[in-house]
């Protein structure tokens, strides 16, 4: 199994947890989770269910800068 640079340093700093990438399938399965834990958000009103495209959003820019 190769490294990257990011699962070297996460060992470096002693972070047992898996990379983002490791953990999901793909882009769309995390971004899915991310929509129905928003969801979830809003049904126990934490989260205005105008936020979630906000926080789908926010997630992807995550995705694409750490997975």
């Amino acid at each position: 199994m190769h490294l990257g640079p990011w699962d070297e340093e996460r060992e470096r700093a002693g972070d047992p947890r898996p990379a983002i990438a490791e953990r999901y399938a793909s882009r769309d399965e995390y971004l899915a989770r991310v929509r129905a834990a928003a969801q979830a958000l809003v049904t126990g009103r934490y989260l205005l269910d105008e936020d979630i495209d906000t926080s789908v959003r926010f997630a992807a820019r995550m995705w694409d800068a750490w997975a």
